[in-house]
């Protein structure tokens, strides 16, 4: 070894050592966070507003979780294997994801209700009871004003939720033939929400791979869309459409501003401004998808618009503010064409739902009630979204701030610093108090990528290419697969 090879090893030691280091740090926050949940211990006492209590569910048929590794160890060997065959790839994920979903469940003992549960005993059931009480679009929005009045969960939201409902009640009538005939209205629509909503959830991995794709080197093309089906909200928070809409609508949004970017195509950024009114028109949590066009847009123009080729539509300064004023475009178009056909005022709406919010959740937003609360927030999110998942999210952060530095950053980085900066905003700044776990589950899928970044960061480090070359692929899905029956077995979602 001669001296000029001497610093290169030793940058390689201290890359292998801080490796080695997040992977400790991150296997010794999942096992503290196990065994919080075996001990029971009651975070309440400790974070202000903590919303979870312990609670034993029990898995009598834990077995299911043997067959669940098997599934998803065949799935994965075959994707592995087959990479080219993405359709096909991608519809056994989607499958893996639902029955992850309904096994975990089914190993309560008391087949389906577990999951149909969360359409009648939660808050939320409001929104199945009323809707099966509608029989046109027009009724939902003359009766919503009135409805807001009765019901504090209605008071925060946009009629949205409860259209989605009435949506899925239609069609289970028009599918009544397939239950039996005895069944209530509610009852119709709790049988077939059980199986659709769930279907929908995973639907999410459609947009995410076209989103990941261009990003990610072939070998972690699926990585994201395998992480996102072992995270413990979205495979535990069944049948609400924070868990099955919500991302999709954020990732769909997201994915038409960045093909914008890429091909300089403007009816991109007009279809995404028509899917951001559609998400606010689902929830006005979506607000979080302009503050993230927001930051991406600063960091691209400031940062990246000047590596654009010469040829690129988006190049000058003038044509990219014009993209972005196309997509507030596509909003207007759609909130004029609800307030034409059904009176609708989103703005109205939005500021109705924004005052109920802090009735609803109240507390003195001194400085340091907020900064509690906000770490609160973040441990949440973090236990609910898997500890694994977030250290190899956060690692990915570092990794884009350090390019910030250096003037450097990529799309990649541009996606891991806006969501990061969206989570920190989020936390300490939008007045939000606990069941973070539910309500930033949008945000998990633009998590998923850096994450998978990160984890072929430490592979190509750790292991030559080969067979042993996805180990840390499994370690990390086996973490996160643990944490959601931990999660289930000693908290669960209620």
């Amino acid at each position: 070894m001669t001296l000029d090879h001497a610093p290169a090893i030793h940058r390689r030691s201290f890359r292998q050592a801080i490796d080695l280091l997040t992977l400790v740090i991150i296997v010794g926050l999942t096992l503290a966070h196990w065994w919080i949940l075996i001990q029971q211990i009651r975070l309440a006492e400790l974070l202000p507003f903590w919303f979870w209590e312990p609670h034993l569910t029990g898995l009598p048929a834990w077995g299911l979780a043997l067959l669940l590794a098997a599934l998803t160890a065949f799935v994965l060997l075959r994707v592995f294997n087959h990479p080219e065959q993405q359709r096909i790839n991608l519809l056994l994920l989607i499958l893996l994801g639902l029955s992850i979903q309904f096994s975990v469940a089914l190993m309560e003992g008391r087949g389906t209700s577990e999951i149909s549960n969360n359409m009648v005993t939660t808050g939320h059931s409001v929104f199945a009871r009323e809707a099966v009480q509608f029989s046109s679009l027009a009724d939902i929005f003359g009766s919503y004003p009135s409805l807001t009045g009765e019901s504090p969960i209605l008071a925060t939201k946009p009629p949205g939720p409860l259209i989605i409902h009435w949506l899925a009640y239609r069609l289970s009538v028009l599918l009544q033939p397939l239950f039996p005939a005895s069944l209530a209205p509610l009852d119709l629509l709790i049988s077939f929400a059980t199986y659709l909503f769930p279907a929908l959830a995973y639907l999410v991995l459609v947009p995410l791979d076209r989103f990941a794709q261009p990003l990610l080197p072939d070998r972690s093309r699926y990585d994201p869309l395998i992480l996102i089906l072992f995270v413990p909200s979205i495979t535990l928070m069944t049948l609400h459409v924070d868990e099955f809409l919500h991302p999709m609508l954020f990732t769909l949004a997201l994915l038409l501003y960045f093909q914008g970017l890429s091909t300089g195509r403007i009816n991109r950024f007009l279809a995404a401004g028509a899917v951001t009114y559609l998400a606010l028109f689902v929830s006005f949590s979506m607000l979080a998808i302009p503050l993230f066009v927001l930051i991406a847009g600063l960091l691209i123009d400031y940062f990246i618009r000047d590596r654009f080729p010469e040829d690129h539509p988006l190049r000058p300064p003038h044509a990219f503010l014009v993209a972005h004023l196309t997509m507030i475009t596509g909003f207007l178009i759609l909130h004029i064409l609800f307030a034409l056909l059904w009176g609708y005022d989103l703005y109205g709406d939005f500021l109705r739902g924004t005052e109920a919010h802090q009735i609803f959740k109240t507390t003195d937003w001194t400085l340091e009630q907020t900064v509690g609360i906000g770490f609160t927030n973040l441990i949440e999110f973090a236990f609910w979204t898997g500890i694994p998942l977030t250290g190899l999210f956060l690692r990915g952060n570092i990794r884009a701030a350090g390019h910030l530095i250096k003037r450097q950053i990529d799309t990649l980085d541009v996606i891991a610093l806006a969501t990061g900066g969206l989570i920190l905003a989020l936390a300490f700044f939008s007045k939000t108090a606990a069941e973070t776990g539910r309500l930033w589950i949008f945000l998990i899928p633009l998590m998923t990528i850096p994450a998978a970044s990160e984890l072929g960061h430490l592979e190509t480090v750790w292991f030559r290419p080969g067979k042993w070359s996805r180990v840390l692929l499994v370690l990390i899905v086996g973490l996160q697969f643990a944490s959601i029956l931990m999660m289930k077995g000693f908290q669960d979602f209620y």
